[in-house]
């Protein structure tokens, strides 16, 4: 994930209740565990000209959660106007 996103919410849970950073750890690995596993097939060189395009249209799946979360993050910590 974002290091930017991660010190946010990190920030956002010192605020709050703190539950050992729990909610965190669960919000990190969900988005970033598909990711993870997309890289590591791509990283292997396991792959032909075909597979690698599905791969990489994978990539750009897996990120999609990450962007929201980050969008939905910036509009809940943006100010007022």
């Amino acid at each position: 994930m974002d290091p930017h996103y991660d010190a946010i919410v990190v920030g956002g849970r010192c605020a709050g209740p703190f539950d050992g950073g729990i909610s965190y750890q669960r919000t990190r690995d969900r988005l970033s565990e598909p990711l993870f596993d997309i890289t590591e097939r791509i990283a292997s060189y396991q792959w032909d000209l075909l597979e690698i395009r599905e791969h990489v249209r994978a990539v750009s799946r897996a990120m999609r959660p990450e962007l929201d979360a980050l969008l939905e993050l910036d509009n809940a910590t943006a100010p007022a106007a």
